[in-house]
């Protein structure tokens, strides 16, 4: 209990009643004073030497070095590394196209090769239904396929085909 009587002396000694209505008045009248003109001429003193010459030549002198430091550093340590990294994604740039192009051909060439596969078969089945000896089951045939041909927009492709083997007539291929 002692302890807290002399904490609240020593406070009340420090930041008494006297103290804390110094402490008001000054407060009120820092207030007061904000409008007036010696205060304005203060702020502006203030910001001159804040935003001043002098602060505008530590700024440009900070810059400046800054400038320099990074611009040493890209010229130094990182343009020579990306210059190495161009060097080799050219060279293998250059490999690589070659290998997509390459890749590129064997597609072609597969696609190709399958094609003729298919459009040998499909001259071979389009004689032998041509050679069909049965008039009957002949007809009955090219009608079904002329009417699938349709059904799909294939009967243009069909009759060019038809055309190139040579067996396009006016029978039931056509009609």
């Amino acid at each position: 209990m002692q302890i807290q009587n002399i904490v609240t002396t020593v406070r009340e000694d420090l930041i008494g009643a006297q103290t804390q209505k110094s402490i008001r008045a000054l407060i009120a009248s820092a207030i007061d004073q904000l409008g007036s003109d010696s205060t304005q001429i203060q702020i502006k003193k203030l910001r001159e030497i804040l935003l001043g010459e002098e602060t505008k030549k530590k700024i440009a002198s900070i810059v400046d070095s800054t400038s320099l430091v990074l611009s040493t550093q890209l010229n130094n340590k990182i343009f020579p590394k990306i210059d190495q990294q161009v060097d080799f994604i050219q060279k293998r740039a250059g490999e690589l196209l070659i290998a997509l192009a390459l890749l590129a051909l064997l597609i072609i060439g597969y696609v190709w090769y399958q094609k003729s596969k298919y459009v040998k078969l499909v001259s071979m089945l389009t004689y032998q239904i041509h050679e069909t000896p049965n008039q009957e089951h002949y007809d009955e045939l090219t009608r079904r396929i002329r009417k699938k041909a349709q059904e799909q927009n294939l009967e243009g492709t069909l009759r060019k085909h038809l055309s190139n083997q040579g067996i396009l007539g006016h029978d039931a291929w056509v009609h």
